[in-house]
Protein backbone atom coordinates (compact mmCIF):
# COMPACT_ATOMS: atom_id res chain seq x y z
CA UNK A 1 0.00 0.00 0.00
CA UNK A 2 1.37 3.42 -0.87
CA UNK A 3 1.68 5.66 2.24
CA UNK A 4 2.03 9.55 1.79
CA UNK A 5 1.99 11.72 4.94
CA UNK A 6 1.05 15.18 4.97
CA UNK A 7 2.44 17.53 7.84
CA UNK A 8 0.28 17.31 11.13
CA UNK A 9 -2.04 20.19 11.33
CA UNK A 10 -1.44 22.63 13.62
CA UNK A 11 -3.04 23.40 16.30
CA UNK A 12 -4.89 20.84 19.44
CA UNK A 13 -5.63 17.45 19.41
CA UNK A 14 -4.15 13.74 18.51
CA UNK A 15 -3.14 13.27 15.38
CA UNK A 16 -4.55 10.63 13.26
CA UNK A 17 -4.61 8.96 9.80
CA UNK A 18 -7.14 8.68 7.37
CA UNK A 19 -7.01 5.75 4.32
CA UNK A 20 -7.96 7.61 1.20
CA UNK A 21 -9.57 6.24 -1.93
CA UNK A 22 -9.55 8.61 -5.23
CA UNK A 23 -11.76 8.09 -8.19
CA UNK A 24 -10.26 7.45 -11.66
CA UNK A 25 -13.04 8.58 -13.10
CA UNK A 26 -14.52 11.47 -11.38
CA UNK A 27 -11.59 14.41 -10.15
CA UNK A 28 -12.25 15.65 -6.97
CA UNK A 29 -14.48 12.44 -5.62
CA UNK A 30 -12.80 9.98 -3.04
CA UNK A 31 -13.61 8.05 0.03
CA UNK A 32 -11.72 8.36 3.24
CA UNK A 33 -11.86 6.37 6.11
CA UNK A 34 -10.10 6.51 9.88
CA UNK A 35 -7.18 4.09 10.09
CA UNK A 36 -3.79 3.79 11.82
CA UNK A 37 -0.42 5.05 10.65
CA UNK A 38 0.01 1.81 8.44
CA UNK A 39 -3.26 2.10 6.68
CA UNK A 40 -5.37 -0.65 9.01
CA UNK A 41 -9.27 0.45 9.22
CA UNK A 42 -10.76 -1.37 12.04
CA UNK A 43 -14.18 -1.92 10.41
CA UNK A 44 -15.89 -2.97 13.58
CA UNK A 45 -15.99 0.78 14.74
CA UNK A 46 -17.42 2.07 11.32
CA UNK A 47 -21.33 2.63 11.29
CA UNK A 48 -23.17 0.23 8.83
CA UNK A 49 -23.13 2.86 6.04
CA UNK A 50 -19.44 3.58 6.36
CA UNK A 51 -18.76 -0.50 6.30
CA UNK A 52 -20.66 -0.57 3.64
CA UNK A 53 -18.94 1.92 1.46
CA UNK A 54 -15.71 0.73 2.95
CA UNK A 55 -16.12 -2.87 1.11
CA UNK A 56 -17.63 -1.92 -1.86
CA UNK A 57 -14.53 0.92 -2.56
CA UNK A 58 -12.39 -2.30 -1.52
CA UNK A 59 -14.16 -3.97 -4.22
CA UNK A 60 -13.33 -1.32 -7.27
CA UNK A 61 -9.71 -0.03 -6.50
CA UNK A 62 -8.41 -0.66 -9.71
CA UNK A 63 -11.56 -0.16 -11.75
CA UNK A 64 -12.98 2.85 -10.56
CA UNK A 65 -10.93 4.47 -7.42
CA UNK A 66 -7.06 4.29 -7.23
CA UNK A 67 -4.99 1.99 -4.61
CA UNK A 68 -5.39 3.88 -1.21
CA UNK A 69 -2.94 6.06 0.62
CA UNK A 70 -2.47 6.62 4.10
CA UNK A 71 -2.72 10.51 4.95
CA UNK A 72 -2.23 12.02 8.45
CA UNK A 73 -4.83 14.34 9.07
Amino acid sequence: MNTLHSDPPTGEGPVGYELRFESLTDPGRRFSFPCDAVGTVDDAALSEAARASYHRVLSLVGREYAAPVVVRV
